[in-house]
């Protein structure tokens, strides 16, 4: 009996032996159960976007309030509110108690003071990026524009951290100035006078979910055919320009228009879907890039026997990046346009048709700076 009581002791030894060296292999404490802290710095870019006057290439735009969501990649966990003092600093703010599962943050700015977009506490992140930024909310390049960012949770010796790029939700469009391609510079009838009296944003959206691609719906959808009355009734007033009190045009001489103070540009805040998200227009499938109409009247050709339109109209359908056609625009970047050259080939007698040329605008795109674009005839 004494034999078989050591040879029990000698195999309990054994299986307890095995079982803490198998339990030293884990971890521990469990990294997706237990909380943990994580550090979060937050950079803000070097551009945001202004819907009218001052250009807005190199502003900097106010960040007054930051939330952060803490998600696994499919589910929000958990959701704080920044200090904002604190983790725009080199040193950053740490969030205690953070669930262990967490494996990302999503940061959006300005939402409490612009009150938009409207953000869930619980739910998916699929939701939460569904939340619609709306372009009224969108009023000053630096005071008043949402942001936005996400970037993934590291770890290194134990340390959780996360270093997130914030920028401008939304995107922006300039135009210096629009000029009468006159004799010489390849006109087929070059104009020696015209006004410019309204300038449309069309093909585009009055708010767009964060993920680029939750499209709204009915009146939030700028997709005006050729015969719609808001040519001559009421357009959207964030996205046109029209001549101001007694003025009958939008200023500028006889064959250059530009804003009447110098060194502003027309501009408007857009949103920024993604490629193959553009609007339907007159039962046609749109771009994703905004359309640029401009209303021109009392255009006069140097060609004789040739009397053009008027009111008459041109689309801008097109961007370009150099030799590179747009597919969609970024948000935080300004797209800015030097001139739009015209010629009577340009008009058609209404908006959204084809004229005899279309204009495609060449453009060059600088993250976080000015994107100049030119109008190519």
């Amino acid at each position: 009996m004494k034999k078989n009581f050591n040879f029990l002791m000698i195999i309990v030894i054994l299986i307890t032996g095995f079982i803490s060296c198998n339990n030293d292999n884990e971890a521990s404490p469990n990294e997706s159960i237990n909380p943990k802290s994580v550090t979060v710095k937050v950079k803000i870019g070097e551009t945001t976007t202004y819907s009218e006057g001052a250009t807005a290439v190199g502003v900097t735009p106010d960040l007054t309030d930051l939330k952060l969501f803490f998600t696994d990649g499919t589910n929000i966990l958990d959701t704080r509110t920044a200090t904002v003092g604190s983790i725009t600093t080199i040193s950053g703010q740490t969030f205690t108690n953070v669930p262990g599962a967490a494996t990302k943050i999503i940061v959006v700015g300005n939402a409490t003071v612009l009150a938009s977009p409207t953000l869930p506490t619980t739910g998916t992140e699929a939701a939460l990026k569904a939340a619609m930024i709306e372009i009224s909310k969108q009023t000053h390049p630096r005071t008043a524009v949402n942001l936005q960012g996400e970037g993934l949770i590291s770890v290194t010796a134990g340390v959780y951290t996360a270093a997130l790029d914030i920028y401008p939700a939304v995107s922006h469009i300039e135009i210096a100035q629009v000029i009468a391609k006159t004799s010489g510079n390849g006109a087929q009838y070059p104009l020696t006078a015209f006004k410019l009296t309204a300038i449309y944003i069309n093909n585009t959206y009055t708010k767009l979910g964060m993920d680029r691609s939750t499209l709204p719906t009915g009146v939030d959808i700028l997709n005006y055919g050729q015969n719609a009355t808001q040519w001559t009734a009421s357009y959207p007033a964030r996205f046109c320009d029209l001549p101001v009190g007694p003025a009958t045009e939008l200023g500028g001489t006889t064959t250059t228009k530009a804003p009447t103070t110098a060194g502003q540009k027309w501009g408007y805040f857009v949103v920024s879907p993604l490629a193959n998200k553009g609007t339907t227009i007159d039962a046609a499938v749109q771009s994703s890039v905004p359309h640029i109409i401009l209303k021109i009247e009392n255009a006069v050709t140097s060609v004789s026997g040739v009397v053009l339109p008027s009111p008459a109209y041109i689309t801008v359908r097109s961007l370009k990046n150099g030799a590179t056609a747009l597919t969609a625009l970024d948000p935080g970047k300004v797209y800015s346009i030097a001139s739009i050259d015209i010629a009577g080939e340009n008009l058609s007698a209404k908006p959204e048709t084809a004229a005899k040329a279309d204009i495609n605008v060449t453009v060059t795109v600088h993250p976080w700076t000015d994107v100049t674009v030119t109008p190519d005839l």
